[in-house]
């Protein structure tokens, strides 16, 4: 049975399988609040997690950072942007992952 095919009862199914799909999406994605993942083994949940901090140190961890760093830099007299190293390094300062 598809997603949103209806069933005898006339309600509309989902099909699990897009359903961890969009699960999954959004845990690699939704940085608004902490997140914990519950699964069996074997499941993907590093995966998942490695994912997650790929995405927000390369999206929404560098640009903060970035930002902070461009300040300080103004702050300092410096005209110069923070270097890329420099920013993943604040970046990656900050990252905590337990497994």
């Amino acid at each position: 049975m598809s997603a949103g095919s209806p069933t005898p009862g006339g309600t509309s199914a989902i099909d699990p399988r897009t359903e961890d799909r969009r699960a999954r999406r959004l845990a690699q994605a939704e940085f608004e609040r902490p997140l914990l993942l519950e699964a069996g083994a074997g499941t993907g949940k590093t995966t998942t997690l490695v994912a997650r901090i790929l995405a927000w140190c390369l999206g929404p961890g560098w640009r903060r950072h970035a930002e902070v760093l461009a300040e300080r830099h103004r702050d300092l007299g410096r005209s110069e942007p923070p270097a890329a190293d420099e920013i993943a390094s604040e970046v990656l300062e900050r990252v905590v992952a337990i497994t």
